[in-house]
C-alpha cells in the first residue's frame, strides 16, 4: 500500500571535459511528453523501500535528437520494473541536435539520475 505520492526528481549532470558526453547545459530540450504511469508492473511492497534512493540513465542522442540506446546502471534499486519505464519514457525525449553554443551533439551521450522521494 501506498503511503504517499512518490515525487521523482531528474538531476542532470556531467562532469566538466568527460569525452563523449555532453553536459546537460548545452542540451537544447525540444519536447518532453508528460510523464506516463511509470509504476506500471511495480515489484515493490512499499514506495518506502526507494525512498532516497538513486540510479542513473545514460543516453546517446540519436541523429533526430531523441535519446537513444538508453541504460541504467541500477545496481541496489529496488523496483527493476520502474528503472525499465524510466527508461522507455526517456527515449521519447527530443533535443536539439545542435548545442546552445551551435556544436552537434549527435551521437554524445547525456547522463541522467533519478531520485525516489517520498512526497
Amino acid at each position: 500500500m501506498k503511503t504517499g505520492a512518490l515525487l521523482v526528481a531528474i538531476v542532470v549532470y556531467t562532469a566538466a571535459g568527460e569525452p563523449g558526453f555532453v553536459r546537460a547545459e548545452n542540451l537544447v530540450l525540444l519536447d518532453r511528453p508528460s510523464i506516463p504511469d511509470l509504476f506500471k508492473e511495480q515489484q515493490m511492497h512499499s514506495d518506502i523501500e526507494a525512498t532516497g534512493k538513486s540510479f542513473e540513465v545514460v543516453c546517446v542522442i540519436g541523429s533526430s535528437g531523441y535519446l537513444q540506446n538508453c541504460i541504467a546502471f541500477d545496481e541496489g534499486y529496488p523496483d527493476k520494473a520502474y528503472v525499465r519505464n524510466v527508461r522507455e519514457y526517456m527515449q521519447t525525449w527530443r533535443y536539439g541536435t545542435r548545442s546552445k553554443t551551435g556544436e552537434s551533439v549527435v551521437g554524445k551521450k547525456a547522463r541522467f539520475r533519478w531520485q525516489y522521494t517520498l512526497q
